[in-house]
């Protein structure tokens, strides 16, 4: 699992040889943003679980989830009960053996630095401060170009 959207940061070597991340580039298809953002491109982001003896193979999940989720679900997996303790993480095992299970998180949020963001479903609201001057993003992720307006 990556830990966030592709790179936008360009260096270059002394002779002018580009060598940062994918030429300073990167693809997120139709999704907007990069690293560093909360549009969909900058945390939206592959894994790959695998359990042959066990979990589905060659499948593509879309639900959202959190790298929290691995926790509670490798212990579920491995037969080890949870902690006396509230995970932030939830289980997996429904969404990796039913392929149009619902995600575990009705509501996901972040924040990071003088950024902030919150969805429920497909709406998304994102804030940002920059210059003392604070700015909102709503948005839903099932419009044809997700987060463009």
């Amino acid at each position: 699992m990556s830990d966030n959207g592709h790179s936008t940061e360009q260096y270059a070597s002394e002779n002018g040889e580009n060598y940062g991340a994918n030429g300073g580039g990167g693809n997120t298809g139709h999704w907007r943003g990069a690293k560093g953002s909360f549009f969909e491109g900058g945390i939206r982001v592959p894994a790959i679980i695998s359990f042959p003896k066990r979990l589905p193979q060659g499948e593509v999940r879309d639900q959202a989830i959190i790298a929290a989720d691995f926790f509670p679900t490798i212990l579920q997996l491995c037969n080890v009960p949870l902690p006396d303790q509230t995970l932030d993480g939830k289980n997996l095992l429904l969404i990796l053996e039913f392929p149009n299970a619902a995600s575990p998180h009705q509501v996901l949020y972040w924040q990071w630095q003088n950024r902030w963001a919150v969805r429920e479903g497909d709406w998304k609201l994102i804030s940002v401060q920059e210059h003392g001057q604070r700015t909102y993003h709503l948005g839903n992720l099932a419009d044809e170009q997700p987060e463009m307006k």
